[in-house]
């Protein structure tokens, strides 16, 4: 990423003053602001895909190891990043922003609430390739809970390698899922071809099926989820 200018708000960042807020090529920046330097912030924004870069919200600094990307979708959240240690060619170590998050299968939280969900809910998703969550949320009954559970909770069910598919022009009405357990969530929205995006309490993550999970699903859809496909 090119180097970018920093524009500042009303007011300027002060050190012990976390409350003020500046803007970096666009991106509003608040949070504990005062933590990080303005190279810091440009090397964690740089550290995003560039498709991904394009649209971010706002860039909440949580301390000076950690910050959370927002997204512009609100129901995507936000992407976590995190300052860790690389170890370079030549041996020595240094540390770099770093946005790559575990895909929510590979957390046992996530695996987790999927098993143990106090609530599972269906939900319409109008515009798979930019998903909301809205309102129309539909508690699933046992017998489709169960296979759907029998599904999603088995993580030889998912990818484990890269999809470099690109979703491009409009899909059909896919599903949504919600799993809660107390104040835990895990949401996904499903597009074509299995692939899923997610947050679990908020943090963006994702997932793809493997083709064979994947045509189950459909099936699972045909036979739970017609009310949410025929939705407009």
């Amino acid at each position: 990423m090119r180097a970018l200018p920093i524009i500042f708000g009303i007011a300027m960042c002060t050190p012990g003053i976390a409350s003020e807020t500046l803007r970096v090529d666009g991106v509003t920046i608040y949070g504990n602001a005062n933590q990080v330097s303005a190279s810091q912030i440009h090397e964690a924004l740089a550290s995003i895909s560039p498709g991904t870069s394009e649209k971010l919200a706002s860039l909440e600094v949580i301390g000076g190891s950690e910050m959370h990307a927002h997204l512009q979708n609100n129901d995507l959240g936000w992407i976590p990043l995190r300052l860790v240690k690389v170890h370079e060619p030549d041996g020595h170590a240094s540390l770099r922003w770093n946005a790559s998050g575990l895909v929510f299968w590979a957390r046992p939280e996530a695996m987790r609430l999927i098993k143990t969900a106090e609530v599972v809910y269906v939900f319409p998703v109008a515009t798979p390739l930019n998903p909301h969550r809205g309102e129309r949320l539909r508690p699933l009954n046992a017998t489709a809970r169960n296979s759907l559970v029998h599904l999603l909770g088995n993580e030889r069910n998912w990818l484990h390698g890269f999809d470099n598919r690109i979703g491009a022009g409009d899909e059909p009405t896919n599903t949504g899922f919600l799993f809660r357990h107390g104040s835990d969530e895990l949401v996904l929205f499903f597009s074509s071809g299995g692939a899923v995006e997610a947050t679990l309490n908020g943090e963006n993550t994702g997932g793809n099926l493997v083709d064979e999970a994947a045509v189950e699903m459909e099936k699972w859809k045909d036979q739970y989820a017609k009310p949410e496909l025929a939705a407009k």
